[in-house]
């Protein structure tokens, strides 16, 4: 049998199945993607030795870049099986595990949780290898509603986060509110933090990405505070005391509003309003 041919047959027994649907309120796969343990010890060509328990494991249980590992596996004897010569029986037998072990662990990393942007990529690797090794084999390889699924994925793992709260005024007249000192707080926390970067690790944004964890900082955080909150809200009741404490130290003013959002009064804003003074 040559590559191709047995390639076309594989892929009728490997492309993923329909999901049939048992009622309007239920969907059930007809062929689950779980993993279960041989009969005795042995070592799997893809998945190796590991330990699955009495019942199996499910490969959508499990993190995405094990499934990413596991299907460059599957991918490498695909395409060592397509290079050209004779196959024997045992290739074409080994062709034919890979190719529904690629479509399982496929099928599974489209459903996969993902925590971050970095794993958003690792599954964008993913399907592109398996498109490229599996386009032409006459199987629908990627539809329009998994393909939706992956951009909302990304959208939701790569968007910045947002306020979820309103943070209401800044000052009031020609003073900072309770908000406006913990924005200058927040002001002066991040160019500090873009400090330490460049000092530290020679790259200015990667405080920003980062949170390390030390002991003698979490032990003071995860005292209980009088909110009955403990880490990581470090006593929320004292964030302004610490950032008087931190301006007066440093000079920076803790009280006053900026002086381009003070609004003008009496004469001044009247002329302002009139485009100028008389």
């Amino acid at each position: 049998m040559t590559s191709s041919q047995a390639t076309a047959d594989a892929c009728k027994r490997a492309a993923p199945p329909r999901r049939s649907l048992t009622n309007k309120n239920i969907v059930a796969d007809t062929n689950p993607s779980i993993i279960t343990p041989t009969a005795g010890p042995s070592v799997h060509p893809i998945y190796g030795s590991i330990p699955m328990g009495r019942n199996g494991f499910a490969l959508e249980c499990q993190p995405v870049h094990m499934l990413d590992h596991w299907h460059k596996k599957a991918d490498e004897i695909c395409q060592k099986f397509n290079e050209p010569g004779d196959k024997s029986e045992e290739d074409e037998a080994l062709f034919e595990m890979a190719m529904i072990v690629a479509w399982d662990i496929f099928r599974s990393a489209l459903k996969a949780k993902l925590y971050n942007s970095r794993e958003v990529s690792i599954l964008l690797a993913l399907v592109a290898r398996h498109i490229d090794t599996h386009t032409g084999d006459d199987c629908e390889v990627l539809s329009v509603k998994e393909l939706a699924s992956i951009a909302d994925k990304a959208r939701l793992l790569t968007e910045p986060p947002r306020p979820t709260k309103v943070v209401g005024a800044l000052q009031r007249g020609t003073r900072l509110t309770r908000s406006g000192l913990l924005h200058r707080y927040h002001a002066f926390l991040v160019n500090e933090l873009l400090s330490v970067g460049l000092e530290l690790y020679g790259n200015h944004k990667y405080p920003l990405t980062s949170i390390p964890f030390e002991d003698p900082v979490q032990d003071v955080c995860a005292r209980r505070t009088g909110r009955g909150k403990s880490y990581p809200f470090h006593d929320q009741s004292k964030l302004t005391d610490r950032a008087r404490a931190v301006f007066k130290k440093l000079g920076i003013d803790a009280s006053s509003a900026p002086r381009d959002r003070v609004p003008a009064k009496g004469a001044k804003a009247l002329r302002a309003g009139r485009g100028g003074s008389r």
